[in-house]
């Protein structure tokens, strides 16, 4: 059981688990893989980021090149500042070149590393409507509105600097919207500024998790019964890192015997699930499968076999991109 137990630490990082609702959910946070792998990765740099507006365009590769410091992810980031001085020792000019080329060329100076290159595209309407209404002492008002909606799309390449391959293609698109109002009089205009950086801040966020490992928050419901041990001490014992002491419990209750068909399987289920959140994917299918076999028509031991499925898949991709 304990080498069981220590199986569970290897894949997932386990940063904190909490109670959700009536003792029917816990959370905790646990790594992704990207969608593309780039652990080959020695060098990374942001080239360009086209956009009408320069200032922006440096505030985009700025906070881009930022973003890759912070995921941990890649060995060396260079800043656009770096960019310009091997721009000078080469004699290039990145923004006159395409990309392809600035990536060869860099290439032969810098050696193997991966370039991002992207352009950013917006979009923003407004439309005006009004609401009346009289208020208790008859007096009748106009509520003015204006509805504001800033779309913004960035499209971003990565490309190997040797061969100039096209490493991975992708377009995220994201709206913000915000509402003024005034009564009886014109509203003030919606902070078009405000919403693109939150929309382009937005976009980085979600192209980070597209090429890197990255941390996010699930969760997952366990079965109550009173029977069975309590889901609130199971979560507190999780939150404290207990883990072992948690899954001993759940372990246990697993293995009892019970007058009810329906309260064996879902101690099998909660011992499943939870190994399954924690990482130890072959024996949460095993109990997950063992609470379906009892109860074959319940939705939820079926959706936790398919959980448990992704989350290896998760772990074994997450595995290959974490190689060094």
């Amino acid at each position: 059981m304990n080498k069981l137990l220590s199986i569970t630490f290897l894949i997932c990082i386990f940063l904190g688990l909490s109670l959700i609702g009536c003792a029917s959910r816990v959370q905790m946070t646990v790594m992704k893989p990207g969608e593309v792998n780039l652990r080959n990765t020695k060098t990374i740099a942001v080239s360009s980021m086209v956009y009408k507006n320069p200032v922006k365009s440096n505030q985009l590769i700025s906070k881009l090149t930022m973003g890759l410091l912070q995921t941990g992810y890649f060995d060396k980031v260079l800043d656009r500042q770096n960019l310009s001085l091997i721009e000078k020792e080469i004699n290039l000019s990145l923004m006159n070149m395409s990309d392809e080329d600035v990536a060869l060329s860099l290439g032969r100076f810098v050696g193997s590393s991966n370039l991002i290159a992207g352009s950013v595209e917006d979009n923003y309407s407004e439309t005006n409507r009004e609401s009346k209404y009289t208020d208790s002492k008859g007096i009748a008002y106009t509520t003015y509105y204006r509805d504001g909606i800033m779309r913004v799309s960035i499209h971003f390449k990565v490309i190997n600097t040797e061969t100039s391959e096209l490493l991975a293609a992708k377009t995220f698109t994201v709206e913000k919207k915000q509402t003024t109002s005034a009564n009886n009089a014109r509203p003030p205009s919606p902070n078009k500024e405000l919403l693109w950086t939150n929309a382009t801040e937005e976009i980085i966020e979600k192209f980070l998790t597209y090429i890197a490992p990255h941390k996010v928050v699930e969760s997952v419901k366990l079965e109550n019964d009173k029977a069975l041990p309590d889901n609130k001490s199971i979560a507190n014992l999780l939150n404290i890192g207990a883990t072992n002491e948690a899954l001993e419990i759940l372990y246990d209750a697993a293995a009892l015997e019970y007058p009810k068909t329906d309260i064996k399987a879902k101690a099998l289920y909660n011992y499943g699930i939870v190994m399954a959140i924690l990482g130890n994917h072959e024996t949460a299918s095993i109990y997950l499968k063992e609470a379906l076999k009892l109860k074959p028509t319940k939705q939820l031991y079926s959706d936790g076999i398919t959980y448990a499925k992704q989350r290896a898949y998760e772990a074994s991709k997450l595995e290959q991109q974490m190689k060094l």
